[in-house]
C-alpha cells in the first residue's frame, strides 16, 4: 500500500500482482478452475463473454470491477487507515482499533 494514503497500491508490487492475476482469472471464466477455487467476483460479471477485452483493460486499470473503489479488506487493514479511525474514535484511549 502507498504510505501517502494507505489506500492505493503501489505500481509494481506481489501485491498488484496477485490483483491483476485474480481479475485475469476471473475474466477468462475457465469452468473447472471456478470449480476449484472461485474469488466470488462473480455479481461483477467480469467475465469475458459478457465484458470483452475493453472490459478486461478497465478492469486492469482500476475503472471498474472488485478493486474499483477503496471498499475492500485491504485498505481497511493498513495502518494510515487505522489512525484515521482511531482519531475517530474514543472509546478506550490505549486501545488500537483495526476494521474489516
Amino acid at each position: 500500500m502507498q504510505p501517502e494514503d494507505g489506500k492505493t497500491i503501489k505500481p509494481i508490487c506481489l501485491l498488484q500482482l496477485c490483483r491483476v492475476g485474480v481479475i485475469i482469472y476471473d475474466w477468462l471464466d475457465i469452468a473447472w478452475l471456478k470449480n476449484y477455487y472461485n474469488f466470488g467476483f462473480d455479481h461483477f460479471n467480469m467475465t469475458w463473454q459478457k465484458v470483452g477485452v475493453s472490459g478486461l483493460i478497465e478492469s486492469l486499470l482500476g475503472n471498474v470491477g472488485p478493486f474499483a473503489s477503496e471498499d475492500w479488506i485491504l485498505p481497511d487493514l493498513s495502518i494510515q487507515v487505522s489512525v484515521e479511525l482511531n482519531t475517530k474514535l474514543q472509546t478506550f484511549p490505549n486501545t488500537y482499533y483495526f476494521r474489516w
